[in-house]
């Protein structure tokens, strides 16, 4: 079964062929560093309450975050690299660290407890390509709250 990066991936590379026949990973890297500016740019504005509403800077974050993934996606392509399978790996590890428990290093659990987590957490990430993701496993929700995240620095 093909996941939902996969699927997307795919399009992606039909889609940079045509218009960007050519473009090296060079390219995409710059394309990636360019958007971590901008959303830099958004978060810093917002914090400061500056050059535009609290919604303006939101909705033009969340378009650089787009953006940088849409530009991973394409070093990814590029370099011959799965991003699903990238991602995969690496938010299994990610969920069997344990900060709470060791500040400086991380517990990493053991290989049981990460085949269970893998489980666990599979069916968001090997989903049929015209799926939408479920409500989350943990908290239920479908959706991001956005109220949580407002105004988190301070």
């Amino acid at each position: 079964m093909s996941g939902i990066l996969r699927h997307y991936q795919n399009l992606h590379k039909e889609w940079a062929d045509k218009n960007f026949p050519g473009s090296t990973w060079n390219d995409a890297l710059m394309g990636v560093v360019e958007e971590v500016g901008e959303l830099n740019h958004y978060l810093l504005k917002q914090k400061q309450g500056i050059r535009g509403t609290f919604e303006e800077h939101e909705a033009g974050a969340q378009d650089s975050v787009g953006d940088i993934i849409v530009y991973l996606m394409h070093v990814c392509t590029i370099r011959g690299w799965d991003l699903e399978d990238i991602f995969t790996k690496t938010i299994d590890h990610v969920l069997t660290r344990d900060w709470t428990v060791d500040a400086n290093h991380g517990l990493t659990a053991t290989k049981a407890v990460q085949k269970d987590l893998s489980s666990e957490f599979k069916h968001f990430y090997e989903l049929p390509d015209t799926s939408i993701p479920p409500d989350c496993a943990i908290c239920g929700k479908s959706e991001l709250d956005k109220v949580h995240f407002k105004r988190s620095w301070e």
